[in-house]
């Protein structure tokens, strides 16, 4: 897990190294939890990058601009 805050953005960048998220869990209409990620990152004028690697992990990065 990493949080860096600059002039003018916050970001959160959690990953591991786990099995890897395909791109078809991420789409999936039933994916509720990233949903409500990519919702909130919106809410807050921000974005999210959710990326997975078979065998190396997931990562989970979230920007948000500073107001």
């Amino acid at each position: 897990m990493r949080l860096t805050a600059g002039d003018d953005v916050v970001e959160l960048i959690v990953s591991d190294n786990g099995i890897g998220i395909t791109g078809q869990q991420i789409s999936h209409h039933e994916a509720f939890g990233m949903l409500g990620m990519q919702e909130r990152a919106r809410a807050l004028g921000g974005e999210i990058k959710i990326s997975g690697m078979p065998v190396k992990g997931t990562e989970i990065a979230v920007s948000i601009p500073v107001e």
